[in-house]
């Protein structure tokens, strides 16, 4: 049995539902249907916004243009803020079956698309990848999850910032009604655990769809006919209480105008959270159409940075395809990686402010890379600049590796310990590298005072390579004041980056 997305699902509400809250919201904003660009006479539906917020892939339905009952369409938002007339993504991702997007990845390079894709064009349920290649999308790859099954022709899926949650709505033998939301976890590439009932608190005897985790990880929105709401299928918020995934908050309406005497579903957003993303009947070009408003903040999940940037040759300045990996500080656990692309370099993932994250790469034939980012004091939502450079191990060196301090501070912080011991091992895998580190500073204070401090700095690094092995005969420091700055000094976050310790690294050389 092939799958077949339904727009429309039509359980009546009754009292023995449960009950919900409904935020109590004043928009000063209007809804705004995207237009003819994004939406015809046909059904437009789940809408999935790039983590840029600059490509929207959709699904059409049963539509001209077509190769199938349902195609994967999308559009791209032109300099002027305005979306371009949507495009058929093409044959390489649509056929004569049912195709959609269910969710893009933080870099913006791989897609979870419904289905299986086989060569000669039959199609299975279930998931697959495809992740793109110089500007072109692979061939989609299966996802396996262990022990799948639906009892129902319909499903919907989400996976998380960091591809280790998978969200689908289902209908299995244990499902309290119709389709309910499930979870599953990665636990070997390529490979999701069975998948686990989120319990009764969200699913009801009616229908679940339509998942969307926020990138805080607790932040769970979805659409229920089964929840007493203001028309045939309303969008809800809950927000998981623990680790174990079965303890959520109880589902709040996002109430008028949102939520309408209409079908509203796929409620989505991207890092910025300044508008959200849904479908809705009521007012309609056509079936369903594709809406946005503006957030208020009862309905916003903590604050989101997107991190972008580019990898590329220190020597040669050529672009690279790699692996960044992102942990979270100062437990230094994997929170997420990006692939930067072969084409540009570039690379893109999303985090919450709050809190501290390091960062790696390791990739044959230069030198491993290592940084951190303190996003602590970051308090609303904006786009990071953190280009990498990779440094080839057969050239001398110039390898600049950041170690941050607090304001007119000099004493090593967990993180910057963290650093300096990928900086020990480095030396220890390498005796023929020497290192010189040098301290600087931001532009608070005297200069005869920052220049002390840059020295300081540059000291105790110094000192705690020392402690880990490397030979002193290794290491020259120096210190400096504000006169080489990375960023700009007039913003806080500018005035971080230059707080820093650089180390120059030299291969086979005398100091």
């Amino acid at each position: 049995t092939f799958f077949i997305l339904t727009l429309f699902s039509f359980s009546f509400l009754s009292i023995f539902f449960n009950t919900v809250n409904v935020f109590s919201q004043k928009f000063s904003y209007k809804i705004e249907n995207l237009g003819p660009n994004i939406n015809s006479e046909c059904d437009e539906l789940m809408p999935v916004i790039s983590p840029d917020g600059k490509t929207l892939y959709f699904c059409r339905g049963e539509c001209k243009g077509n190769y199938g009952g349902q195609d994967i369409w999308y559009s791209e938002l032109d300099s002027n803020g305005n979306w371009l007339p949507a495009k058929n993504i093409g044959p390489s991702l649509n056929n004569q079956h049912n195709n959609f997007v269910a969710s893009v990845s933080p870099d913006g390079n791989t897609l979870l698309l419904g289905n299986v894709y086989i060569k000669d064009t039959l199609i299975d349920r279930g998931l697959s990848i495809t992740r793109r290649v110089n500007g072109q999308w692979s061939d989609p790859e299966k996802i396996l999850i262990q022990d799948y099954y639906n009892l129902n022709v319909q499903s919907g899926f989400f996976l998380s910032d960091d591809l280790k949650v998978l969200l689908m709505t289902v209908q299995r033998k244990d499902s309290w009604g119709k389709k309910d939301i499930y979870v599953s976890f990665l636990y070997r590439p390529g490979e999701y655990s069975i998948p686990m009932n989120l319990g009764p608190m969200i699913n009801t005897s009616g229908d679940e769809l339509a998942p969307f985790l926020a990138s805080d990880g607790a932040s769970l929105y979805f659409s229920s006919d089964g929840l007493i709401g203001n028309g045939i299928a309303d969008v809800f918020l809950t927000r998981r209480l623990d680790s174990t995934w079965l303890h959520w908050s109880k589902p709040e309406n996002l109430g008028l105008p949102i939520n309408t005497e209409g079908w509203d579903s796929y409620y989505k957003f991207n890092y910025k959270g300044k508008y959200a993303y849904y479908v809705s009947t009521t007012n309609a070009i056509g079936q369903g159409d594709i809406f946005r408003i503006v957030m208020n903040e009862p309905t916003r999940p903590k604050p989101e940075l997107l991190i972008t940037g580019k990898v590329i040759n220190y020597k040669t300045r050529a672009p690279i395809s790699t692996i960044v990996i992102f942990k979270k500080l100062p437990e230094n656990k994997i929170v997420g990686s990006a692939r930067s692309s072969p084409w540009g370099g570039d690379y893109s993932i999303v985090f919450q402010a709050g809190s501290k994250y390091s960062y790696s790469v390791n990739e044959n034939g230069f030198m491993p890379a290592f940084g951190h980012l303190d996003l602590t004091n970051l308090t609303r939502a904006q786009e990071i600049v953190n280009d990498i450079e990779l440094i080839p191990l057969e050239d001398s060196l110039k390898c600049i590796r950041n170690i941050f301090f607090d304001t007119d501070k000099f004493n090593l912080s967990k993180e910057a310990c963290l650093e300096l011991d990928y900086v020990a091992v480095l030396m220890q895998d390498n005796p023929d590298y020497n290192l010189v580190i040098t301290g600087h500073t931001d532009s608070t204070g005297t200069e005869e005072h920052n220049r002390k401090l840059g020295l300081k700095r540059a000291q105790e690094a110094t000192t705690y390579l020392v402690l880990k092995s490397i030979d002193t005969s290794r290491i020259k420091y120096r210190g400096l004041s504000w006169n080489n700055p990375v960023a700009s000094n007039k913003t806080q976050w500018g005035k971080q980056l230059n707080r820093r310790v650089e180390f120059i690294v030299f291969k086979g050389e005398e100091l």
